[in-house]
Parts: structure tokens; C-alpha cells; sequence
């Protein structure tokens, strides 16, 4: 009697960490077809800065993106004491929303590299758990 219910309960188990991976494979993949494709860091000498150093508080940063400029880069400078949650927005060519979310650490600086961007108006926007925002954002086009 133990030794079955042992067995089924390892049958359960099995089933439901095999649940799990589908389930994490997919979500992968879809997110892959409906975000905006990033890479930590590359090599490439950006021609363009769209914003430069600016400021952010509360406020979103918009820019458009050219047609033929596929690839941009953000680097975004957290002054606060907390996680900063940054946010970039787009259309693609059906009007679909297309966003990324990324975080910077407290008082950290990170670079983030967009390629397959679409042409049109981008939005970056930031936010904190206090509400609190401060930094510096720059976008340099390729």
C-alpha cells in the first residue's frame, strides 16, 4: 500500500514539473513575439543621441524612431535608494503595444541595446515603489 501511494505520488510530481516547463517554454516564447528585443551590451559606435543626459522626475521621454534606424541604446543612471523600474513603449506597424521593462539597481547605471526597433514614437517611462524618480537617461541612435 505505502509503495503505491508513494509511486502515484511520484506520478503527480513528474506530471506537474512537467507542467511547469511547458508552461515556462511558452511563456518565453511569447514573449519573445510580442516584446522588443534587448542585449545587455555590444559594440557598436552609436551616431546619434535623440536625449542626451536628460533629466528624469515624473515624466515620460519620447522620441521617434527613424525609418531604416533599427537598433538604439539606452543608458539610464538611478539616483535613488531603490529599485528603478524603466519602461519603453512602442507601436509596430499593426498598432499593436509592444513594451520591455527593465530594472535598475539603487545608484547603478545600466546600458540596454534595442535592435529590431520599429519606426515611430518610443516611450520610456520610470517608476519606484515610493514614487520618488530621479536619474539621468540618454538614447543614442545608430
Amino acid at each position: 500500500m505505502k509503495k503505491a501511494l508513494v509511486g502515484f505520488l511520484a506520478t503527480i510530481l513528474i506530471f506537474f514539473v512537467y507542467l511547469g516547463i511547458t508552461k515556462t517554454v511558452l511563456n518565453v516564447h511569447e514573449e519573445v513575439e510580442q516584446e522588443i528585443l534587448l542585449k545587455e551590451e555590444d559594440s557598436t559606435v552609436y551616431a546619434y543621441k535623440i536625449i542626451d543626459n536628460e533629466r528624469i522626475y515624473e515624466s515620460d521621454k519620447r522620441w521617434l524612431q527613424p525609418n531604416g534606424s533599427n537598433k538604439y541604446k539606452i543608458t539610464v543612471k538611478n539616483e535613488t535608494c531603490e529599485d528603478l523600474k524603466v519602461t519603453i513603449k512602442c507601436k509596430d506597424s499593426r498598432k499593436k503595444v509592444l513594451k520591455k521593462e527593465v530594472t535598475v539597481k539603487p545608484y547603478g547605471v545600466k546600458n540596454y541595446v534595442f535592435i529590431n526597433a520599429v519606426a515611430g514614437e518610443h516611450t520610456i517611462s520610470f517608476m519606484t515603489s515610493s514614487g520618488v524618480i530621479s536619474g539621468i537617461v540618454t538614447v543614442e541612435l545608430e
